[in-house]
């Protein structure tokens, strides 16, 4: 449980708000909304508009974004093997639709239905996939008894003036979870020290 408190604890320093926590899975949903305004973007489409004639082409410029996070920690027992959890297909499909509905209502006034539904979508089926597959690898660690799993996944998702979806990614910058991983294990060492 510790472990869940810290991550969220880095997760809102961050800046990010907790869209959804199942501490019984040790998953963790959350997001934050950023400027993806570009410049050079924006005078090129103004430029491309004005030379075709469209002056709406502007409108399809990123102006947002949308910066989600998935966590999923495992503790490990006292013999190196992951405590029994209901993992089964029902409980996963609940998560996913609990993930949904939070990303859906969360984006309910900044975004359209279709782009709401897409991106709820999206992020729900990455949730379901790690706890389904990418899961499998965290009950294969076997790390000091006691020790705890994290695994942690971020995605971006950019949006246009009209706040349709330009782009959708998963994030690899390995700067990005380095950073989230020094300040979680600082975080850590400091409760574990009581300082």
């Amino acid at each position: 449980m510790a472990v869940l408190v810290a991550a969220n604890a880095v997760l809102q320093d961050l800046g990010f708000n907790l869209d959804e926590t199942d501490p019984e899975l040790g998953v963790v949903v959350a997001s934050k909304n950023r400027d993806a305004t570009d410049g050079g973007q924006v005078f090129l489409l103004a430029l491309l508009g004005a030379l075709g004639n469209n002056s709406n082409a502007v409108n399809s410029a990123d102006a947002t974004q949308l910066v989600k996070v998935s966590l999923v920690i495992r503790h490990l027992d006292g013999d190196g093997e992951m405590p029994d959890t209901d993992l089964s297909p029902e409980r996963i499909a609940d998560v996913k639709q609990r993930v949904h509905d939070a990303i859906y209502d969360g984006l309910m006034d900044a975004f359209p239905k279709d782009a709401r539904e897409s991106i709820a979508r999206s992020i729900a089926e990455n949730t379901a996939n790690t706890l389904a597959t990418d899961l499998d690898t965290l009950l294969t660690v076997k790390d000091a008894p006691g020790s705890t799993a994290v695994r942690v996944t971020f995605q971006q998702v950019v949006f246009n003036k009209l706040g349709q979806v330009n782009s959708q990614r998963q994030i690899n910058d390995e700067l990005i979870y380095k950073e989230f991983f020094e300040k979680l294990s600082k975080s850590l060492f400091l409760e574990a020290n009581t300082i």
